[in-house]
């Protein structure tokens, strides 16, 4: 593995660490008061938002690299790489689910849960998304946004028409945030919900794919190569005053219109600036990167199954300490990511899928 691919593999790493801190913060598995998690593990909700930038990066990469681009191919990618490791998940899941009596709001409602599921439909409706597993819902945009781009590769495969339809949705999911803010309701889980949609994070794949561009093109090559610690150093400063700003104001969030409408850009930028910098990173060691391009490699896995280990685990061994339930989360949680990975993920992977896939092996980012 190439260095700089280790170190977007890290990028990868801190984000399903991200929301594992998150999802330890919402499930309340530390005690409040607990001097570690004492409120910031919050802005863990943001690394599903780096994993879209992530993902911007790497599906446009996919697009404009190859000398000849098939949809076919292109396609088949993106399922080999989704669909087998998100399927098993399922299977396991809904048969625990069934098995423990738990899971679904009402059991006449499974099949039709599970075929929105299968097809990648359970975002149409609120409450559907994460009724499975919480995590699933990041799938109902992730692939929709594929579709997308399906139908417009021949358009950013063309030099003369890139940046435009680039900044188009950029746009497009500014006024969609706008109009959610202004003309819904005001409460707080529509106003999630809505702008949470792929027509409401079309920036972030924007940012993402501007980014590929950048890294694809000759012209400025040289230049933000020599100056890449430069860019990383900069956008982590920015990055971490946006992140600020939300820790001190974020029970405002939905209720602030340059919050739920301006800030998530100025923060997938960040995000973006961060990654042309580790791009270009050369001569990243693996152990200074402390495990995390590790974590990344099985991090579609982890995403998975962690919030459902969790909630397992943490109802299961309540009178215990929080640090040994942490413990357990956190060893079962690798354990069974690193088997669908080696098991299920892996064997998917082939050359000719790696080859549309931007060339590289970790093209896919999805959380």
């Amino acid at each position: 593995m190439s260095s700089r691919v280790a170190s977007l593999d890290a990028c990868r790493g801190i984000a399903v660490f991200s929301v594992f801190l998150y999802h330890i913060y919402e499930l309340k598995v530390v005690p409040e008061g607990a001097a570690f998690f004492s409120g910031w593990p919050i802005l863990g909700m943001f690394g599903v938002d780096l994993f879209y930038v992530l993902s911007g990066f790497f599906i446009v990469l996919a697009i404009i690299k190859p000398k000849e681009w098939s949809p076919i191919f292109f396609m088949r990618a993106r399922i080999q790489r989704i669909y087998p490791a998100y399927l098993v998940s399922l299977f396991i899941i809904v048969l625990l689910s069934l098995f423990f009596r738990s899971g679904f709001s009402a059991d006449e409602y499974l099949v039709a849960n599970v075929f929105m599921h299968l097809t990648m439909t359970h975002n149409f409706l609120p409450g559907v998304g994460g009724s499975i597993n919480g995590v699933y819902w990041t799938l109902g945009v992730e692939f929709p946004y594929y579709i997308l781009m399906l139908g417009l590769a021949v358009f950013f495969r063309d030099k003369r028409f890139f940046l435009p339809l680039t900044i188009f949705l950029i746009l497009l999911s500014l006024v969609w945030r706008h109009s959610i803010f202004v003309f819904g309701p005001q409460d707080a889980y529509w106003r999630f919900f809505s702008s949470s949609q792929l027509l409401g994070v079309l920036d972030a794949f924007g940012i993402g794919g501007l980014v590929a561009y950048v890294f694809h093109g000759e012209a400025g090559g040289e230049s933000i190569k020599k100056y890449r610690w430069g860019i990383l150093a900069v956008s982590l400063i920015i990055l971490a005053f946006l992140l600020y700003m939300f820790e001190r104001n974020s029970g405002e969030y939905w209720f602030v219109w340059s919050y739920s409408v301006l800030w998530r850009t100025f923060l997938y930028g960040a995000f973006g600036g961060v990654i042309l910098g580790l791009v270009y990173m050369k001569g990243v060691k693996s152990y200074c990167l402390l495990g995390l391009d590790k974590l990344g490699e099985i991090s579609f896995s982890f995403y998975l199954y962690h919030l459902v280990i969790m909630i397992f685990i943490n109802n299961s061994l309540s009178d215990f300490h929080y640090l040994v339930r942490i413990f357990f989360i956190t060893t079962c949680s690798l354990l069974v990511s690193w088997v669908s990975w080696r098991f299920v993920e892996k064997p998917f992977y082939t050359r000719k899928s790696d080859s549309y896939n931007g060339g590289v092996t970790i093209c896919q980012s999805v959380a």
